[in-house]
């Protein structure tokens, strides 16, 4: 941490632990980098982008009806995003997979499926 820059904490919204933020930033908006993702296709991209997450042997569950994935990983939704390829580090590269969102969950409400709803909880509770 820098000095002259003022550093609040909070509790990670998915593990509890102690988490440092400069002071102009929401409380919560930081978080252990252990989470719990929404992956979801723009294009009809969904075949490609569910090989990549697997490609990375990472935790996933289809959204029903194929509409996204939940996927559990331990790193931002920027180094996520990379890491399956969407985006990349490299300015100049394109992705092979298309247009997708990946948002980070940090609570849920809805109507689905019992078995969704029990994925997103056992890996919410245990941090990703």
């Amino acid at each position: 941490m820098s000095a002259g820059k003022t550093y609040l904490k909070c509790k990670c919204p998915h593990c509890g632990a102690e988490v440092s933020y400069p002071d102009y930033a929401g409380g919560g908006a930081s978080s252990c980098g252990h989470g719990t993702f929404l992956v979801l296709p723009l294009g009809g991209n969904d075949d490609q982008i569910s090989a990549a997450i697997a490609a990375k042997s990472l935790d996933m569950f289809w959204v029903q009806d194929r509409r996204g994935f939940l996927v559990s990983f331990s790193g931002t939704t920027v180094e996520l995003s990379n890491a399956i390829g969407i985006t990349s580090m490299d300015p100049e590269a394109q992705s092979t997979l298309g247009p997708a969102m990946v948002v980070v969950i940090t609570s849920y409400y809805g109507l689905a499926g019992t078995t969704m709803w029990e994925w997103m909880k056992t890996r919410l509770e245990r941090g990703g």
